[in-house]
């Protein structure tokens, strides 16, 4: 008889509440259900959604609606060091382009237990995701007030310029501005759209 990984499958659910510092996650529990508020743990009786203090910290067992086939089975149950897992999953993930040109990547990861390895990428490349809006964001807000930064400048500039060609109009008694004038400040104008796009560039 050989031993298989269960997901999904388990009859009852059981949760690390209070893990201890330094647990010792090497060693497995033997759980069973015994009725619908009892559980075996190694060989003793406790009640169901209850805590229950064991070598690796406080731990929760409750059953799943589905359960009643597998009362009085036998099952092992044990507990990951979660930076241990991280670098387990980390070391069979795989990141590969399809060519060297191409933008697109597959990604694979080897489990022994298919739909494990499946809704792990799938959850990978919804993360993924999440952060990838999350930065569009970012840069949407950034672009935005860097924008609104840049038309407060700008309404300042021509503000100002406004003033001078009016003070200058009302100490030089000009009633209208000749033509040449108009060339003089459109050109003056052309220069700093210029200079306003190469800062915005820089």
């Amino acid at each position: 008889m050989r031993k298989r990984e269960l997901y999904g499958t388990l009859p009852f659910e059981v949760k690390l509440i209070k893990p201890e510092p330094n647990a010792d996650y090497s060693k497995q529990f033997q759980i069973r259900l015994i009725d619908s508020n009892t559980a075996e743990v190694n060989d003793k009786k406790i009640p169901l959604n209850a805590p229950y203090q064991t070598s690796v910290g406080q731990i929760v067992i409750s059953r799943r609606p589905k359960w009643s086939g597998a009362r009085n089975t036998l099952y092992n149950v044990g507990f990951h060091d979660i930076d241990d897992l991280i670098e387990d999953y980390s070391n069979r993930l795989k990141v590969e382009p399809v060519s060297k040109q191409a933008t697109v990547l597959t990604i694979s990861l080897e489990d022994a237990v298919p739909q494990r390895g499946k809704d792990f990428l799938n959850k990978l490349i919804e993360e993924y995701n999440n952060a990838a809006i999350e930065d569009k964001h970012i840069v949407s807000s950034n672009t935005l007030s860097f924008i609104n930064t840049q038309l407060n400048d700008i309404k300042g500039s021509l503000g100002a310029v406004e003033k001078n060609v009016q003070s200058y109009k009302s100490q030089n008694r000009i009633a209208n501005i000749g033509s040449q004038s108009q060339i003089l400040l459109q050109s003056v104008g052309d220069n700093d759209a210029q200079l306003n796009k190469v800062i915005i560039q820089l």
